[in-house]
């Protein structure tokens, strides 16, 4: 029994090792810098709760949603988000039009009234608003853990919003 767990144990760290190499991977500077910028220069109107929104969440959800702007969404849409209307992608002229779309819909859909309240009491811990915006943004039961994890992985809180 114990060699059994030991050779679990070090399956396990093999996988996480795996792991980390592979959200590394995530890590594109050059594309987290860019989006990184344009998010920021779309939030700026200090009267909308969505301009606390900390950067490294939508930049998270890019990274992921578009494998760093590699999808065809994110390269021939300007679609970064994932965003979809009557089952079809959305194509915007620009990023950051992509961009100012997604927070116009944090801003102003229902669904995420839970999200914008947090932000407007001042809520800036990350965890609790990755988790409270996943529960309505995502039909994946692990996004939220996959955002945290590049979140963490690629240092977004430090770098934008620390």
């Amino acid at each position: 029994m114990f060699l059994q767990r030991k050779s679990l144990s070090n399956i396990a760290l093999v996988s996480a090792f795996v792991c980390q190499i592979h959200m590394a991977e995530a890590c594109d500077e050059d594309y987290i810098d860019e989006m990184g910028d344009i998010i920021q220069s779309q939030k700026r109107d200090p009267e909308n709760p969505i301009s606390r929104l900390p950067t490294a969440i939508p930049l998270a959800q890019a990274i992921l949603e578009t494998g760093n702007g590699k999808s065809s969404a994110a390269r021939r849409r300007n679609n970064h988000f994932g965003l979809t209307q009557k089952g079809r992608t959305i194509a915007f002229a620009t990023t950051g039009q992509g961009v100012n779309f997604y927070l116009n819909n944090l801003s102003a859909n229902p669904a995420y009234d839970d999200f914008r309240a947090k932000l407007a009491r001042g809520e800036s811990r990350v965890n609790v608003l990755v988790d409270t915006l996943a529960d309505d943004y995502a039909e994946d039961p692990r996004y939220a853990q996959k955002l945290k994890s590049v979140i963490k992985t690629c240092q977004l809180a430090q770098r934008f919003d620390g």
